[in-house]
């Protein structure tokens, strides 16, 4: 376990950024639990929007972080600006909003501005939300530490609005895919929510039923499966070019 042991880093502050971080929430490779906890002992950051002002020297600094490193945690950041909506609102960590809530709100509200203005009444209204989340969204909001947050990451330049994916062409509608090996050019929440907006389904397991198996950079066991039930595999490559063909 990782404790915070000054008043700058307070154990609720710790578990806001550890939350944020995360995979399902805005994914940044490299920043996990120890690596915030220096951050935050070192006072090089006090909230999750500090994330997005970190310098290389900041994080060079740090035990066992060698050039590369470095480099990479500073593209994972980068990369994390342009995370859905939903993901967006599940990482601020408002309280009784999990992913599920969020992608319900993402889907119902433009932008976190928008969100950010609602009242109770009109929370009330959205399906599945009751009055302790409703209540919730809305002293979130309220809070002027909260308010300064938001307005870090706007400068920071996080995606703050719903994409409309709705214009996409939905090449893999009812298509299913399998994922295995690494992919290079996207981390696989990311590869997963391109192929859900393009119409298309990610499984874990491969059947003869599956359309396509996505092969990156040493492949398990399900790449030697799908050689041996003919299924069409791609390339990271082959899928590039079937997507800009369609976009």
């Amino acid at each position: 376990a990782y404790r915070c042991i000054n008043a700058v880093c307070s154990a609720q502050q710790f578990e806001k950024i550890v939350h944020f971080a995360s995979r399902g929430a805005m994914d940044i490779d490299g920043l996990g639990p120890s690596v915030i906890s220096k951050l935050l002992e070192k006072k090089l950051i006090r909230d999750v929007a500090d994330i997005y002002y970190l310098k290389f020297d900041d994080i060079y600094q740090l035990d066992l972080f060698k050039e590369k490193s470095t480099t990479n945690l500073l593209n994972a950041i980068q990369r994390s600006k342009k995370r859905s909506l939903e993901r967006l609102i599940y990482a601020l960590g408002i309280r009784y909003v999990g992913s599920h809530t969020a992608d319900i709100l993402a889907k119902s509200y433009k932008s976190i501005e928008q969100l950010s203005e609602t009242g109770e009444q009109e929370l009330l209204s959205i399906y599945e939300i009751g009055p302790h989340i409703a209540q919730s969204i809305v002293n979130f909001f309220k809070q002027s530490s909260n308010k300064k947050i938001i307005e870090k990451l706007k400068r920071a330049g996080l995606l703050m609005e719903r994409e409309v994916i709705e214009e996409l062409p939905q090449l893999f509608e009812e298509k299913s895919f399998v994922i295995t090996g690494k992919l290079t050019g996207y981390t696989r929440d990311e590869i997963t929510e391109l192929i859900k907006s393009l119409g298309g389904k990610v499984s874990s397991s491969i059947s003869k039923k599956t359309d396509y198996v996505l092969v990156g950079e040493e492949p398990g066991s399900k790449f030697e499966k799908a050689k041996k039930l003919k299924l069409k595999i791609i390339t990271e490559k082959e899928f590039n070019k079937l997507i800009k063909i369609s976009i």
